[in-house]
């Protein structure tokens, strides 16, 4: 039987992110402007596995950053990790069920 999803390995060779077969689905997703902290709290991700992540949008250098997103409970938060970078990010939750 063939393996099918998706494995991230950071530098290190370590799984940050190990996701089977299993279907996805886009649950939420919005702008974050640079500079911008926030957070939203989704009732519906009880039990259910997600991946957060934010890609960097208006990018002119390779060396800018975008958003860090973290979930704690059914919260998700996003943070500017580098001040006055002027980079807008996309976040994206998308959940496996």
């Amino acid at each position: 039987m063939a393996n099918y999803g998706l494995r991230i390995k950071d530098a290190l060779g370590n799984i940050i992110i190990d996701i089977d077969e299993r279907l996805n689905r886009n649950r939420y997703t919005t702008v974050a402007d640079a500079g911008v902290s926030d957070s939203i709290t989704l009732d519906d991700l009880t039990g259910i596995t997600t991946v957060e992540m934010s890609w960097a949008i208006n990018v002119t250098v390779l060396n800018n950053f975008p958003h860090e997103v973290s979930r704690s409970g059914n919260t998700i938060s996003w943070n500017d990790p580098v001040a006055g970078t002027n980079i807008d990010s996309l976040i994206i939750v998308f959940i496996y069920v």
